[in-house]
């Protein structure tokens, strides 16, 4: 009967994970990877634990334990905040640098298993107490919840990477002079605050309805479930069908930020397609890297043009033999300065079809 009980415990965050992890179009995440995150999620339970019950000893400390402001403080702080946050501390810490967080749905994946990885532990503590009535309870109420939570996590924080990816492309962008320096059109900040706030307060809502335990508040508790599976499952399967790679997802916002990066990526196209022999076969789709490499081009040409313009005037004052000068790497990395200084190609901003 025990071992009947840990199955049961265990199977709804075996069967959620492996819906979510199905979900993963893009690239499949490593398992080693997963794992960590599973047994993370597994870890922050002592120091939730631990801390929940500081914050219980210190509003116990001024406030009646039937107090209605004890209550919501209990669901929403104790409680709520202090789960996600570890979570989210949890997710921060496994994902960050990570070569693997490279795509748009990473971020919910990982927010999912290490949700799952504390459910799991959770529920066995639940289930090993309160037997298979509240195996099955949990398996539609406590379980999901945290995944749904996890989901609102993932979401947010998959927006936190797709931003940030996007800023370090306007970035080289704008070393490269395609757009203008100093502006920053993808903030990410905001983002990231929201994976944290978000999940807490639908957790914290959730959890009061159960604390208050009223008719009233019940009816709403259900209420919200049925919103939560019917939201969430909706937002994993929109985010999976709309899965790319971080960098192609950041291009495509540039090219709605700014139309002369629309313009690079359609002139890049095009060549691309001049270029194949069977106009049938799919043309590559255009890369971020192939912008700069555009760029880049563009860049040398003008500075091409500007070293051909001063080395004009020193073969006219006999300052140099043109004889020994064959392409654009043959002149010395001094003259090319002393071009660039003449002309300063950096600042030149690229607009409508000049380059």
């Amino acid at each position: 009967m025990e071992d009947f009980l840990i199955y049961a415990a265990l199977l709804p965050a075996i069967v959620l994970g492996i819906f979510i992890y199905k979900k993963d179009r893009t690239e499949k995440e490593p398992l080693g990877l997963l794992l960590t995150l599973l047994v993370a999620g597994v870890v922050i339970c002592s120091p939730v634990v631990t801390v929940g019950n500081f914050i219980e000893d210190f509003l116990l400390s001024f406030l009646s334990e039937s107090s209605s402001v004890y209550v919501f403080l209990e669901a929403f702080i104790e409680v709520a905040l202090v789960e996600e946050g570890f979570k989210w501390l949890a997710l921060i810490i496994v994902t960050k640098d990570n070569k693997n967080f490279n795509s748009v749905f990473d971020g919910m994946i990982y927010a999912v298993f290490v949700s799952l990885g504390f459910a799991a532990y959770e529920n066995l503590l639940y289930v090993s107490n309160g037997g298979l009535d509240v195996a099955l309870i949990r398996a539609f109420t406590a379980v999901p919840g945290h995944v749904f939570d996890a989901i609102f996590m993932g979401y947010y924080f998959s927006w936190y990477h797709i931003n940030k990816t996007a800023n370090q492309c306007e970035k080289k962008l704008a070393d490269l002079g395609a757009v203008p320096k100093g502006r920053s059109s993808f903030t990410y900040k905001k983002e990231l605050a929201l994976s944290l706030i978000v999940p807490a307060l639908a957790h914290g809502f959730y959890d009061y309805c159960c604390f208050v335990g009223t008719v009233g508040t019940m009816i709403v508790f259900y209420i919200f479930v049925i919103f939560l599976y019917v939201f969430c499952f909706r937002r994993v399967i929109k985010m999976s069908k709309g899965d790319m790679i971080d960098t192609k997802r950041a291009l495509v916002m540039l090219c709605n930020e700014y139309p002369i990066i629309r313009k690079i990526v359609q002139k890049i196209h095009d060549a691309e397609r001049e270029s194949t022999e069977n106009w049938s076969a799919p043309v590559k789709p255009v890369e971020f890297e192939d912008v700069c490499d555009y760029l880049k081009y563009i860049h040398n040409f003008k500075l091409y043009r500007a070293v051909d313009v001063l080395m004009t005037t020193k073969v006219e004052d006999e300052a140099v033999n043109m004889d020994k000068v064959e392409t654009f790497d043959d002149y010395s990395e001094e003259v090319k300065a002393e071009a660039e200084e003449a002309v300063p190609v950096n600042n030149v901003q690229y607009s409508g079809d000049t380059f």
